[in-house]
């Protein structure tokens, strides 16, 4: 009897194996290379919005006549949280840090002063993205008021690593 050209069923399972495992190896690296670059993406897009941040925050300076920390007890204001920065200008603006984490930018020019800040402000962070510390430092020489700021930020975005962002700041006197 002759024997007939083809496969046995041993060697098609043999062969079945080792596909399936290739391809599992295949799959494992692809999709292990996606969820990296989707958390490299939102890492780039949290220190994006953390310059922007502080790029905002230092044009405002600049173009002001004094800056001020205030105090979240100054304000006696649910929902604020730690210090805020006053800047003092042609439109007055406080930065502060909302109970949700969110950093937040108001036009205190009705209000004037280290008022209560309103929770309705528009945020500065984006979606997904937290402060997890905001430090604003000046030297006031006794007055409450100075023409530099030291702000140092720290966000925490989607992929949970946090970019810290430092900077200085020095008011040229603007005012308008």
């Amino acid at each position: 009897m002759r024997r007939q050209a083809g496969f046995t069923l041993v060697e098609l399972i043999i062969a079945m194996a080792i596909f399936a495992a290739a391809l599992s190896i295949i799959t494992l690296s692809f999709t292990g290379l996606v969820r990296i670059q989707r958390t490299a993406a939102s890492d780039r897009a949290t220190l994006e919005n953390g310059r922007q941040i502080i790029d905002d925050m230092v044009n405002d300076i600049r173009s002001a006549t004094s800056v001020e920390v205030c105090s979240a007890s100054t304000y006696h204001f649910a929902g604020v949280t730690g210090d805020s920065l006053l800047v003092n200008g042609a439109t007055p603006v406080i930065y502060f840090e909302d109970s949700n984490k969110v950093l937040r930018k108001w036009d205190v020019s009705a209000g004037g002063g280290c008022t209560a800040p309103s929770l309705s402000a528009p945020p500065q962070t984006s979606n997904g993205v937290t402060v997890n510390k905001l430090v604003l430092l000046i030297v006031d020489y006794g007055t409450g008021k100075s023409t530099s700021a030291d702000i140092d930020l720290t966000l925490k975005g989607q992929g949970n690593v946090l970019d810290h962002i430092h900077t200085a700041a020095t008011t040229r006197g603007g005012g308008g």
